[in-house]
């Protein structure tokens, strides 16, 4: 057996800081008290473990800092999840807490329309560059915020090119997050997280910056189960409600785009002329069966007794 990768279901901070503000430690290791004073990640909820804050996804695509030129064009996803409504519902989550997803598109009109149809979460907006940070910063003013990125070095670097700064306590990587609880020996792609952890997804959806946004964050609600279940501690009935919670969350339905609904409709014609195919060869084969059946039974000899 060739020897185990040091860095095999590496336990990184990232994890950490994701059970710390749903208070799902479940016995296992703490934050170090000190880092937890330096990363200050906000209050607590009344009656509760969970912090106040918005949790919040975000995917840059053409994260390329050229294209904050005027005529540059890039897309920018968010998805806010507000823990206040978790906390609205604590112990009985019949009802879960729903995402807010949005895609803005700074760019030509023609590239506006053509990324605009493999959002699913909504109407995406057509922006300028100088009314982007305005847009998100109204979505999240006045409130903590966790930005939550899946391998986002180039899209913070952009973001940050881009002066839109959105001062958040801690920026969790659910690459970096979903190591420990998988046993991974490397920081995987999107598509590979979100099968891995059983989470399902459109065909030719993901790499679309809204789309990208709210995966990111319903990976990161289903690293907490997967992390959970792994403690083999005893939950609190809140607990296992949060959980419960996140599960309904993650693998919700996504509502079909318009490539989507092409893709279903070309792929439903094509099944029905398939379909009638064989049923007009079942037909042919029945009719050549009683010929030949008929043919046979005139070819016999006649009794002339």
């Amino acid at each position: 057996m060739p020897p185990r990768k040091a860095h095999k279901g590496l336990l990184r901070e990232d994890l950490l800081v994701l059970r710390h503000i749903f208070d799902l430690n479940h016995g296992q290791q703490f934050l170090d008290q000190d880092r937890l004073e330096t990363l200050g990640l906000g209050h607590n909820l009344p009656n509760s473990g969970i912090k106040n804050l918005l949790v919040v996804g975000i995917d840059v695509e053409n994260p390329d800092i050229a294209q904050l030129d005027k005529n540059g064009k890039y897309q920018i996803g968010l998805c806010i999840l507000d823990t206040r409504n978790l906390q609205a519902s604590i112990g009985d989550y019949t009802e879960p807490a729903s995402l807010r997803t949005y895609q803005f598109c700074i760019g030509p009109l023609k590239y506006f329309i053509d990324t605009s149809r493999s959002f699913c979460f909504g109407e995406a907006k057509h922006l300028v560059s100088d009314d982007i940070n305005t847009m998100i910063r109204n979505l999240v003013s006045n409130r903590d915020i966790v930005l939550i990125v899946h391998g986002g070095v180039r899209d913070l670097h952009f973001l940050q090119a881009a002066k839109c700064d959105l001062n958040p306590l801690f920026t969790l990587d659910t690459q970096k997050a979903v190591q420990h609880p998988l046993d991974l020996d490397h920081r995987c792609t999107m598509e590979e997280m979100l099968n891995l952890l059983g989470c399902p997804f459109g065909d030719r959806i993901l790499h679309a910056a809204g789309n990208d946004a709210n995966f990111t964050l319903r990976a990161l609600l289903l690293i907490a189960t997967v992390d959970s279940a792994a403690s083999n501690h005893l939950l609190k009935p809140e607990q296992e409600a949060l959980l419960s919670a996140f599960e309904r969350i993650a693998k919700g339905p996504v509502p079909l785009n318009d490539r989507q609904k092409k893709l279903e409709l070309r792929q439903q014609i094509e099944e029905d002329r398939a379909r009638r195919r064989r049923e007009k060869r079942v037909a042919r084969r029945i009719a050549d069966t009683r010929k030949r059946e008929n043919e046979g039974a005139e070819n016999l000899p006649h009794d002339k007794s």
